[in-house]
């Protein structure tokens, strides 16, 4: 039945002529880029499909995808859970015959480029095939009419993965249990627990389901290489036990690995502060940017502000943030109106309400270039390098630059300020990166249209 309908539609292919819709397009397996499915399981399948109708003629508009279906597989109409045309979801009807899955468009393909994509399930056949079977896809118009061939097989979505239409069954057989596992408590009187265990041999384990007391809670990728180490952070307070199981699907998994057993104390230790704490002065205020304590039990930060140390106040909680985490953390704040020094403290916290020590970022009000003189060759940030504020020029507004000159009247470096910065710092070095030799310099700050001229001394 299937080869005769197969026939069938090549034949009425032939009859219309080559048509001048292009198309190139793969089905991958989602986890697997070897375009591999195990038997008597349920397999995501992503179909991707460059289609070119830039010499499509009337007829030639599409609107059904048909994917046949090969011998031993099955689809259901709700197997399809989404179809996107160039990134964007679209509305679609998904119709099983004997032979094929039509996923059938809410809206007819009218552009000149179009990139589709279609998720959907298959049951696979319950036993391994000799060789790699193809899913034939073929375009058709709102007539139901097939629009030339099959999709002709290549690399649609840009990766190096399965790049064709024909999948291979593997043996639905389980992999062994993961070996060498352990469990340590943080010995620093965190909450946390550590757990490693090798990598699986079998190359075709997706990941690892993570247990505690019998619950999953985690799911860890295989990595291409090395062993595998996973942090269960904020456990409950008690005896726990822990195991791991590897799998190639939610439905072939192995079996578990031995139990190991740790006694999790309560949480004493404070979590590390954040790093790389920075202020950054603007026209318009002071932008602080952070990022994310090492730590993995913060659950968030809360920053001070006051005019002293001894004045700080708790300014505002920012609850941590995965995305701020890669990121980095950035608040902007408006100090009040007057204030010749500013300072601001940072702090992390964790879920046992622990603090980190805090971390600190201060400025004074500067009418003048310093230090003065600076020795741009030592390991003392307050003095090897010198600002420059905007505020040296009274009653002034607009672009904000310095421009570094020599005795002899030759122009050494350049700064320019970006963003409404209002300081620029200088680290002695020259136009090519070259710390200068020990002297004066005649500095000249601009902003708008106003000027100050004075001399700056480099000690190397």
């Amino acid at each position: 039945m299937f080869s005769e309908q197969l026939l069938m539609f090549c034949l009425i292919a032939n009859l219309l002529g080559p048509a001048a819709v292009s198309s190139t397009g793969e089905l991958n397996v989602v986890g697997n880029d070897e375009g591999v499915v195990f038997a008597s399981s349920r397999a995501d399948m992503l179909l991707s499909l460059i289609i070119d109708r830039s010499q499509a003629e009337p007829g030639e508009e599409i609107k059904t995808i048909q994917i046949f279906i090969p011998g031993g597989f099955a689809v259901k109409p709700e197997y399809v859970k989404w179809v996107k045309l160039n990134g964007e979801p679209k509305g679609f009807k998904a119709v099983v015959d004997d032979v094929s899955l039509r996923v059938i468009l809410d809206e007819i393909i009218t552009e000149v480029n179009v990139y589709a994509e279609i998720l959907f399930q298959v049951d696979t056949p319950p036993h391994e095939l000799p060789q790699r079977v193809v899913f034939d896809v073929l375009l058709r118009n709102p007539e139901d009419r097939p629009i030339g061939e099959f999709v002709k097989p290549g690399n649609a979505d840009g990766r190096d993965n399965n790049n064709s239409f024909a999948i291979a069954v593997r043996p639905n057989v389980p992999p062994p249990p993961p070996q060498g596992f352990e469990a340590e408590v943080d010995p620093r009187g965190e909450n946390d627990v550590t757990l490693r265990w090798r990598r699986s041999e079998d190359r075709d384990v997706r990941g690892y389901y993570v247990y505690r007391d019998g619950e999953r809670i985690a799911e860890v990728p295989n990595p291409e290489e090395g062993d595998l180490e996973w942090v269960d952070v904020n456990v409950p307070p008690g005896r726990h036990v822990y195991s791991v199981e590897a799998f190639k699907t939610e439905f072939i998994r192995s079996e578990p690995s031995r139990g190991v057993e740790v006694d999790v104390p309560e949480d004493t230790a404070p979590p590390l502060p954040p790093r790389e704490f920075v202020m950054k002065e603007t026209e318009g205020g002071v932008e602080l940017h952070w990022s994310a304590s090492p730590s993995p039990d913060v659950v968030g930060y809360r920053l001070y502000f006051g005019t002293s140390r001894a004045s700080l106040q708790l300014l505002t909680v920012i609850e941590r943030d995965e995305a701020m985490d890669k990121e980095g953390y950035r608040y902007f704040h408006v100090p009040p109106a007057g204030a010749r020094s500013i300072v601001f403290a940072r702090e992390a916290f964790d879920e046992a309400g622990l603090s980190s020590e805090r971390v600190f970022q201060e400025s004074v009000e500067l009418t003048e270039p310093y230090p003065n003189p600076f020795t741009p060759l030592s390991t003392d940030p307050s003095f090897n390098r010198v600002i420059f504020p905007a505020a040296a020029v009274e009653g002034s507004g607009g672009e904000f630059s310095v421009r570094i000159f020599d005795l002899r009247g030759r122009l050494v470096a350049e700064l320019r300020a970006e963003g409404g910065e209002r300081r620029l710092v200088w680290d002695g070095r020259d136009k090519n990166g070259e710390v200068l030799e020990s002297g004066i310099y005649i500095y000249q700050i601009q902003v708008g249209d106003r000027y100050k001229v004075g001399t700056i001394v480099l000690i190397r």
